[in-house]
C-alpha cells in the first residue's frame, strides 16, 4: 500500500486513551526503525520485495507491496491482523499455493499445510487407503500408523474399509491434526487459534496435544490479543500491506487492539477468519 494509506499509529494510540494520557505513544517511524533484519538462513522461509495485486470488478489494488520480511527458526510467532488484512495471502505464499507477481520467496524448511486441514485427503477412497498413501510417502511403519489412526480417531478397525468422506466430522478433524504431527514438519502454520474442544478430546487428551503442537516452530493468524499461545514470543501485525515485527508480544497486542479496522479490506478469505474454527467445517476441505 502507499504510504498515504497507512494509518498513524500514534494517533491511534492517542485516541484509545483519549488523548489523556501524557505516556509516550510508540509512532510508526520507532516501530520502522526497529525493524530487524534476519539473515535467511536463519529462517524458515523468507519474502524478498513481494508483490500481489488483486482485481476486484472495477479495478487493481495491491495487496502487498515491496513486502519484505523473515520467518525465523526457533519461534513461536503470531500475526496479528484484521479480517481481510491478507493473512490468508502470506499462508498461501508460504505454502508455495499461491505466486506473487513480483519478488522472491525463499522457502528453507518443510512447512506444513495449515494444520487441521485435510486437502491431502482423497474423500473417493478408504481411511485405509488414505493412511497406507501417507506412510508410504513419510516412510512411517503401515502398522504403527494404522495402529495411530484407529487409536487418535476412537475407530474400530472396520472403519477403515470407509470412503474418507463418509466418516463422521469428528475423526475427520483428528485426522488432520494427526498426520500434521506425524509429518514431522520444520513450521506449523495455523490458520486460527488451536481448539481442542473442537476434537472432542477429553481435557487430558487435548492439553497433550496442544503441548505437542505448540512446542513446535509455529506461525499462527489471530486478530484479538486473548487468542495468544502462552508460549509465542514473536509477534507480527500485518495492516495496510505492511507486516511489523516485535519481539515483546504483549506490545505487538496493545498496538493492534489500538489500531482502527482498515478502511479498505480487499482480501476476503475464510481461513483469515478465527471464528471460521467455530464453524463444521473448521477451515477443512469437507466432503
Amino acid at each position: 500500500m502507499s504510504q498515504a494509506t497507512v494509518v498513524s499509529f500514534e494517533d491511534a494510540m492517542r485516541d484509545r486513551d483519549g488523548g489523556a494520557s501524557e505516556q509516550r505513544v510508540v509512532t510508526e517511524e520507532d516501530l520502522l526503525a526497529r525493524q530487524t533484519r534476519i539473515h535467511i538462513n536463519r529462517c524458515h522461509a523468507a519474502l524478498d520485495k513481494v508483490d500481489v495485486t488483486m482485481q476486484l470488478k472495477t479495478q487493481r489494488i495491491n495487496v502487498f507491496h515491496n513486502l519484505s520480511v523473515g520467518f525465523p527458526k526457533g519461534r513461536k510467532m503470531v500475526m496479528f491482523g484484521h479480517e481481510g488484512s491478507g493473512r490468508g495471502t502470506i499462508m498461501d505464499i508460504l505454502q508455495q499455493r499461491q505466486a506473487p507477481d513480483r519478488g522472491k520467496v525463499h522457502v528453507k524448511s518443510n512447512i506444513s499445510w495449515p494444520v487441521g486441514s485435510l486437502a491431502f485427503a482423497d474423500p473417493r477412497v478408504t481411511l485405509r487407503d488414505n493412511t497406507l498413501f501417507i506412510s508410504h510417502v513419510l516412510g512411517l511403519s503401515t502398522e504403527a500408523t494404522i495402529a495411530a489412526t484407529l487409536s487418535f480417531l476412537e475407530l474400530e478397525p472396520k472403519a477403515l474399509k470407509e470412503p474418507f468422506k463418509s466418516l463422521q466430522l469428528i475423526p475427520r478433524r483428528r485426522y488432520g491434526y494427526l498426520i500434521a504431527l506425524l509429518c514431522d514438519f520444520d513450521l506449523l502454520l495455523f490458520n486460527g487459534p488451536f481448539k481442542p474442544h473442537t476434537l472432542k478430546l477429553d481435557e487430558e487428551r487435548g492439553e497433550e496435544l496442544k503441548t505437542r503442537l505448540l512446542s513446535k516452530d509455529y506461525l499462527m493468524s489471530i486478530d484479538s490479543r486473548r487468542l495468544v499461545p502462552e508460549n509465542a514470543n514473536l509477534a507480527y501485525i500485518l495492516y495496510e500491506g505492511r507486516l511489523y515485527h516485535f519481539d515483546d508480544v504483549e506490545e505487538a497486542a496493545t498496538i493492534f487492539e489500538a489500531l482502527p479496522p482498515p478502511q479498505n479490506a480487499p482480501v476476503s478469505s475464510k481461513g483469515e477468519s478465527d471464528d471460521a474454527f467455530d464453524e463444521e467445517d473448521n477451515g477443512e476441505v469437507l466432503f
